[in-house]
């Protein structure tokens, strides 16, 4: 669930209110970073390929590091320090980068935006440009990731794709670099069941009963 930011606190922290002449509009791309679990790679190994799936177009690299693949696919790191990054997200290589995008050009539905050299940074105000991305990567990845863990498993050597990071951004039509950012609140609980010991060695003996009944 997204939740908002006040004026005062957008101002606070280096947004400004833009004028009425001011816009702000850009083409979209997504990325999404996974973890590979069931193989290695040798070296520095790098490797780039491209496609499309019910008429979407992707771009995808395998390689040891996380900037190196996003250079080759978007010509700019994922992150400033990768061994940091390596140590927040808890990841060790190789990695697979999904790259999907361009969108069609989006204008930017917001009041304040706070800009830094070639980046404008904005405020939950390109959901429409991020509902486009969601519905590609629904229809992509699900089919990318599935061919991808049965072409590289091996019989007893399963491949498994860890979603590890993602970013979302925009580039605008003379280059600079949209940051559109938007606060998600998330939870979960479960819901537990008090049992006593009796109950207990009731369901464990069933438990037994159904396993020489199946066997």
């Amino acid at each position: 669930m997204a939740t908002s930011l006040s004026n005062q606190v957008l101002e606070r922290i280096g947004f400004r209110r833009l004028n009425e002449s001011e816009t702000i509009s850009a083409r979209f791309h997504y990325l999404h970073v996974f973890e590979v679990r069931g193989f290695n790679v040798e070296g520095a190994s790098l490797t780039i390929r491209s496609g499309n799936i019910d008429s979407r177009a992707y771009q995808l690299g395998v390689g040891t590091s996380v900037n190196a693949i996003c250079r080759s696919l978007i010509q700019d790191d994922l992150t400033d320090n990768e061994q940091e990054w390596q140590k927040e997200h808890k990841c060790t290589p190789p990695y697979v980068v999904v790259h999907l995008g361009p969108t069609k050009e989006y204008s930017y539905n917001g009041t304040h935006a706070k800009f830094d050299a070639s980046i404008v940074h904005t405020y939950d105000g390109f959901l429409d440009a991020r509902v486009e991305l969601k519905a590609w990567g629904e229809e992509i990845l699900p089919s990318l990731l599935t061919g991808l863990a049965s072409s590289f498993s091996l019989h007893d050597q399963p491949v498994k794709f860890h979603p590890t990071d993602r970013a979302f951004y925009g580039i605008t039509e003379s280059g600079q670099i949209v940051l559109d950012t938007q606060i998600v609140a998330t939870g979960s609980f479960y819901c537990s069941s008090c049992l006593t010991a009796e109950k207990i060695a009731e369901r464990l003996d069933a438990a037994v009963q159904i396993r020489k009944i199946s066997s």
